[in-house]
């Protein structure tokens, strides 16, 4: 059982996670002027990118602890 004030500062955590992943998303976007293939316009790897591939694995997990905190958060147990 979380306090008040610990409901609100995993809150914060949350929101300056969110802004951080949407950061390495925005780098990590697909370069269409390289086509057919698209390259990844930070690594120049084939999109999606290995960095890309990563976050969204280690964001899907579900054991991970940001899955049980986000899970928490919205009233899921």
């Amino acid at each position: 059982s979380w306090t008040l004030e610990e409901q609100e500062r995993a809150g914060l955590v949350i929101e300056q996670l969110v802004t951080v992943i949407r950061g390495v998303l925005i780098l990590h976007d697909a370069d269409i002027t390289t086509e057919p293939e698209n390259l990844c316009q930070t690594c120049e790897s084939p999109w999606p990118c290995p960095t890309l591939t990563t976050l969204h694995r280690l964001i899907k997990d579900p054991d991970a602890e940001l899955v049980r905190i986000l899970n928490t958060a919205r009233g899921f147990h």
